[in-house]
Formats: structure tokens, sequence, C-alpha cells
């Protein structure tokens, strides 16, 4: 296998789009690589200056367009030993046949694993490698004839943190998408939840326990960890997927206390009730919130053991030497 030395990173690179590249990118460089990012999102100008009610049919193929070119160009400017993309959707098999035929490694990483699976096994196909984040998934891959690894999510412990300076603000908060199975769950909470993130102010109505806040990135999401007293998180994968989302990783991470819906990654990766606490229905969730709001020193033992385990197994620069061992195969 040819010497990684230089990666092109293809992900998303604007405020607010799914950030697991440019933590890839990061721990890459951080481990002596040299890294290059390519925007999947990018745009031709005009295109970027149309309002969206004046955009064509053409306007979504318009832009895939351009970004194939793009990259297509970037590689054959910097020739890097690999190219890694991100949930690829917007690269043709086309460009990533011609990337692999000037010599360069073509891998890919799913990060949504169980959810749209029709599309991730279209856009998969013509790498190399492929990384599935859910390893409930790998034998769906295999039905296909898609060798796929299992890559679990991790955090970047520069962007998730403790904060010294602040005090806690909310009994309960939830971070994350809005999803009508996670409305469910919060509205049979115990205590009403803050729950922050897209679609909670459109979808909240006023009969609902939830107290919608607004959306939350970067360093107001590692905020929010920090000023509260429980974090929930609710996975969207109704039963279906075994993967842990990325809050397994970032509220311990930033020091702080997670109660999350159980999936069965969790076994492989944690222990519940010493570096992480579950929760399998809803009474139990109850029971969980009560306890541990009347036992706070238990709940900061668990925090503490919780952020000294994730920073010592699940860094993105772990999972880069995952990706480097994986390709040595």
């Amino acid at each position: 296998m040819k010497k990684i030395n230089k990666i092109l990173m293809v992900c998303p690179t604007g405020y607010g789009t799914t950030k697991n590249g440019r933590d890839l990118a990061e721990a890459f460089i951080s481990l002596g690589y040299e890294v290059h990012l390519a925007d999947s999102d990018c745009r031709p100008l005009m295109q970027t200056l149309t309002p969206k009610f004046m955009r064509s049919k053409l306007f979504s193929e318009q832009c895939r367009l351009y970004f194939n070119e793009r990259l297509l160009t970037q590689c054959a400017m910097l020739r890097p030993d690999m190219v890694f993309a991100i949930k690829p959707v917007n690269m043709f098999a086309e460009t990533v046949n011609a990337i692999s035929n000037m010599g360069i490694l073509t891998c890919s990483y799913w990060i949504d694993d169980p959810l749209d699976f029709d599309r991730s096994v279209i856009a998969s196909a013509p790498f190399d490698i492929f990384f599935t984040n859910d390893r409930g998934s790998v034998a769906n891959y295999a039905r296909h004839g898609i060798k796929a690894r299992h890559l679990p999510s991790a955090v970047s412990p520069t962007l998730f943190y403790p904060l010294k300076t602040v005090a806690p603000r909310y009994s309960l908060s939830f971070v994350g998408t809005f999803a009508e199975c996670r409305r469910d769950v919060l509205n049979q909470v115990v205590v009403p939840v803050h729950a922050f993130g897209p679609g909670w102010k459109k979808h909240t109505c006023s009969n609902d326990r939830v107290i919608s806040m607004p959306e939350v990135f970067g360093k107001k999401t590692n905020q929010v960890f920090n000023q509260s007293h429980i974090n929930l998180n609710v996975h969207t994968w109704n039963g279906v997927g075994t993967a842990m989302n990325l809050r397994l990783f970032e509220v311990p991470a930033a020091g702080g206390f997670l109660l999350t819906d159980w999936v069965d990654e969790i076994g492989e990766y944690f222990t519940p009730g010493v570096n992480i606490e579950t929760w399998r229905c809803v009474d139990e969730l109850n029971d969980k919130i009560c306890f541990y709001q009347q036992n706070p020193t238990i709940r900061e033992k668990i925090t503490a053991s919780s952020r000294e385990h994730v920073l010592k197994n699940h860094l993105y620069r772990h999972r880069c030497q995952q990706i480097l061992d994986d390709i040595a195969c």
C-alpha cells in the first residue's frame, strides 16, 4: 500500500455544517500529516448569490457539476496520497474513478447510518475503502457487495472542554435537530426540557412540555453542555441502528453529565453506571432524572469518569489511527 503523507479531506466547511471532516483533518494535522480541505458544498458565484425562490430545477445539479470539476482540478494540482470524503453524496462515481486513475487512494465515511441507506450504498460503491459509523450496517453493505469498515464517531477536545467560569442554568437540556420521536420522549419527561437545535421553535406546540431554544453550534454547544445539570440524548434510529451519535463523546469531553438512550454499541465502548448512564424506556428515564438530580455527588463521579474515558479512547486522533491501520491491511 502506498505511504500516506498528503490528504485531501472532502467535507462541508461552512459554519453550522457537519464538522466530522474538519475534526478529522485537524487530528491528522496533529499527527504530522499534510491536510487540505475541499468544500463539498461549494457553488458557482452566480448560484451562491441566487435567492432560493429564484433557483431553477437544475440548481442542485449545476452545483454538483461545479464541485466535481473543482475537486478533479484540486486533485490534479495537489496530487494527494489519499482523498477522504465525508458522506460523499455530491461526488459522481466518474469523479471517484478519475481520482483513482490518478493513483490516489479514495476513502469515504458515511456518518448517518443506518439512515438514508439507499443513497449511501450507491455513494460508497466506487471508493477503494469505505467506513460506516454503524456496526450494524456492515452486514447490509456486505449484501450489496461492499466491504464496509466500522468507524465510530468521536470528539475534538479543542471544541468540547469544561468551562470553569460557567454556572449551571438548565436542569435538563437536549441539543439536536427536531424529530417527532424526540418530541414524543421529551414530552413525557417529568421536568420540562430546554431543547436546542434546528426545528424546535417551528414545531413546538403550546401544549408541549418542551422549552424551545435557539439553534446552537460550535462554542455555544459546548456552553450548553457545561450549563446543564443533565444533558439528555435521544437517537433517531428508532431501534434500527446500533450506532452512537456525537453526543456520546461531546458531552463527556465538555465535562457534562449525559443521560442517553441505549444503543447496542454503548455496551462495546462504555460501562453503564461507571462512565456513562443510559435509559431504555421513559419510566427508567424519569427515575434516573430524579435520582441524579437528588444525588449530585454520584452524578459528578460518573461525569469525571466519563470524561477521562472519552479523552483516553475516543478522540478523532484515535479514529485517524484506526483509518491508517485499516488502510495498511
